[in-house]
């Protein structure tokens, strides 16, 4: 199951549409198959954090105790680890 936190509901608002459904295709994905080939990384200082890459975007999730994907944040790569 794919969990939006307020935070990227607002992030994939603001993004151009072709973007946002690009991301939220891409997120889909990665709910229905956690284990493909994914542009996924664990991301270091952040535990339990992961990162997917959709071009110059990138969203901010962990997995939950029910194995859903929880993003945190939607951003363009320059702004979304800050």
């Amino acid at each position: 199951m794919l969990v939006l936190l307020p935070l990227a509901k607002r992030q994939l608002r603001k993004l151009p549409g072709d973007v946002a459904d690009s991301m939220l295709d891409a997120l889909e994905a990665l709910v229905r198959d956690p284990r493909g080939r994914h542009n996924v990384t664990k991301l270091s200082g952040w535990p339990g954090a992961y990162r997917l890459r959709k071009g110059d975007f990138r969203a901010t999730f962990r997995f939950d105790q029910e194995r859903n994907v929880v993003v945190e944040e939607v951003d363009d790569r320059r702004d979304v680890y800050r």
